[in-house]
């Protein structure tokens, strides 16, 4: 009987010293993770802009009030201009990822103009005119832009905008020449001038380019961008005591523009894929 009561408090022992090992030894519950609280990316804000471009310009037609006058009929060719460049800047609002707007305002450099004209009168007479002149322009355009989406860091836009132009016309002159039919012919020139003057008019572009962000806040911009200012027309122009005036209609450009736009509050407007905030699961047993 002693024998068998110390055997029994020996297997009770070892159970009881087991016990805690066993549950150590269990596993435990996996943990349950509570997803992450949904980031916000913030995208907008101002920014400041600077540009500089290549123009070429053109228009459709040029005339002149002295066309009129007696029996006078003329043919006036399409005027030329030289190539010519800018430079601008301006300030804008990022909205959000896809919509922004900017004001701007741009220089753009003188570009020389040529035309001619023949005509033929009851005299009969014939003849015709060489105008030569050149022309300068203030622009201010108030644009809005849809920025469509990010690849590869190249985020393609599409943009109008409307506005003034100022153009302001050079001195011009005016070469005329002519001679009778039915005499010996003699070559007769001419010459005039006209005084410089400027024209403001409604202005308005389409747009469209891509941007890459080459620094945080730093955006660069390439573009093309039609421009249509308006008409434009010279001071007097004096032929035989009488003023007149030379009238070039239609002027547009096709513009290629560089740009660069820094944001103000140093980058919240780019970061066109932003990454997630790494956060510690909350675990619950």
């Amino acid at each position: 009987m002693r024998q068998f009561i110390l055997s029994a408090i020996a297997v009770g022992a070892t159970i009881a010293t087991a016990a805690p090992v066993m549950a150590a030894d269990m596993p435990e519950p996996p943990p349950v993770y509570s997803p992450p609280p949904e980031m916000e990316v913030e995208v907008g804000g101002w920014y400041l802009r600077g540009d500089v471009g290549f123009t070429n310009q053109a228009a459709d037609t040029f005339y002149s009030d002295y066309w009129t006058v007696g029996s006078n009929v003329f043919v006036g060719s399409e005027p030329e201009f030289s190539p010519s460049y800018f430079i601008g800047a301006g300030f804008g609002y990022q909205f959000n990822a896809w919509f922004r707007s900017d004001a701007t305002i741009e220089y753009r450099a003188k570009s020389d103009f040529d035309g001619s004209d023949t005509y033929t009168n009851a005299t009969p007479q014939t003849g015709g005119n060489f105008y030569d002149t050149d022309k300068t322009e203030l622009v201010g355009l108030l644009n809005i832009y849809a920025d469509l989406g990010t690849w590869g860091g190249l985020t393609p836009f599409i943009g109008a905008g409307i506005g003034f132009a100022t153009i302001m016309m050079g001195e011009l002159t005016d070469t005329g020449y002519n001679y009778q039919s039915g005499r010996t012919p003699e070559l007769i020139t001419s010459v005039a001038t006209a005084e410089s003057s400027s024209t403001t008019n409604f202005a308005w572009a389409l747009m469209a380019g891509f941007g890459y962000q080459v620094a945080p806040g730093v955006t660069a911009e390439v573009a093309y961008r039609y421009l249509d200012m308006g008409s434009a027309e010279t001071g007097a122009l004096d032929i035989n005591g009488t003023d007149y005036t030379v009238v070039v209609k239609d002027i547009t450009s096709q513009d290629v523009r560089f740009g660069l736009r820094w944001a103000m509050d140093g980058g919240a407007e780019m970061d066109p894929d932003p990454q997630p905030i790494a956060y510690e699961p909350i675990i619950t047993k």
